[in-house]
C-alpha cells in the first residue's frame, strides 16, 4: 500500500494542494514541527574546498527561498515531509569516518 507523500512525492512543494486531489477523498492534514538538526554530508562530493561551490550550496541549496529538501525516513520508507531551511551556517567541525 503507497503512503500519501509517496503518491505525491513528485509534486511535493505543492504538498497540501495537491495531495487532496490525488488521494481524492482522503483528508491531508498539514502539520509542522520545528527542529534544531545537525546535517552531515560529504563536503568532498557537494563542494570540495572550493569557495564558490561552498557559497553555492549554502545560499542555493540550503536557501530559504530557493532550497528544497524532503526529509526521508528510512523507518517507514517514505518521504515524511519537506524541510524549509531557517539558518544555515557552516560548521568548523570535520565529521570522521
Amino acid at each position: 500500500m503507497r503512503g500519501v507523500a509517496q503518491d505525491c512525492e513528485p509534486m511535493i512543494h505543492d504538498w497540501p494542494a495537491r495531495c487532496s486531489m490525488v488521494t481524492a477523498n482522503a483528508k491531508v492534514t498539514v502539520a509542522k514541527v520545528l527542529m534544531t538538526v545537525e546535517l552531515e554530508y560529504d563536503a568532498d562530493v557537494v563542494h570540495r574546498d572550493d569557495e564558490e561551490g561552498k557559497a553555492w550550496f549554502f545560499e542555493e541549496i540550503l536557501s530559504e527561498e530557493k532550497g528544497l529538501l524532503l526529509l526521508h525516513s528510512n523507518e517507514i520508507g517514505d518521504t515524511v515531509g519537506k524541510i524549509r531551511v531557517l539558518s544555515a551556517a557552516p560548521s568548523n567541525v570535520r565529521a570522521k569516518r
